[in-house]
């Protein structure tokens, strides 16, 4: 059972910095702006340009 559990471990600790890579966004922060509202956030993805907007 200790085996067991150390390999799976081990596959976990291997493969998440990978789904990190794969997963990532290709967007830019243009702009965050923070405010006693909250916080708003302008990023730009790097592939089409195009801006959005997070409130």
């Amino acid at each position: 059972m200790l085996r067991t559990l150390f390999s799976l471990l081990t596959v976990v600790a291997l493969t998440t910095p990978l789904v990190g890579i794969v997963g990532c966004d290709a967007d830019e922060e243009v702009m965050e702006v923070e405010t006693q509202q909250g916080e708003t956030e302008i990023e730009r993805d790097s592939e089409t340009g195009a801006l959005q907007v997070d409130d």
